[in-house]
């Protein structure tokens, strides 16, 4: 029982840890896009 337990506590973790890091990596994508967009609009007004 205690190692069924241990097993799902694990996968758990591993997802959890997934999960932040696929928010980390959409988040950097998102302020990358924004970033060039602010520089093709800057560029376009000049």
């Amino acid at each position: 029982m205690l190692g069924l337990e241990n097993v799902n506590f694990n996968e758990y973790r591993i997802e959890v840890s997934n999960n932040a890091f696929s928010t980390g990596v959409m988040s950097k994508l998102i302020m990358n896009k924004q970033h060039m967009t602010k520089r093709l609009v800057l560029y376009l007004c000049v």
